[in-house]
């Protein structure tokens, strides 16, 4: 069974990719906010841990949607979340275990 994994490059994601290894076939995700953006350290990290990787991109509104509630609420916390649930949301139609 697949499972995807939000993957940003970093030791975090690289651990949860390399535990749920052993009993998933795992797949690295990592989302944008725009295809403009210089990922090249993260392909080189889920290059090195030898994964399929996909780069995808949110849907164009979410970045002004995110920065209103920021701006509206003070504070990022919300809108960082919500950017999770947006991606969560994205894998879930795919894989049955999203981490």
């Amino acid at each position: 069974m697949k499972a995807a994994v939000l993957f940003s490059g970093g030791k975090d994601s690289s651990l949860a990719a390399i535990l749920l290894s052993t009993w998933y076939e795992v797949e690295l995700n990592t989302f944008l906010l725009s295809q403009d953006t210089n990922i090249s350290a993260v392909r080189k990290a889920a290059e090195s841990l030898g994964f399929p990787h996909h780069v995808r991109e949110f849907r164009k509104e979410l970045l002004c949607e995110m920065a209103d509630l920021i701006i509206r609420e003070g504070f990022p916390n919300n809108a960082i979340q919500q950017v999770h649930r947006e991606a969560i949301r994205c894998l879930s139609g795919e894989y049955e275990v999203v981490a």
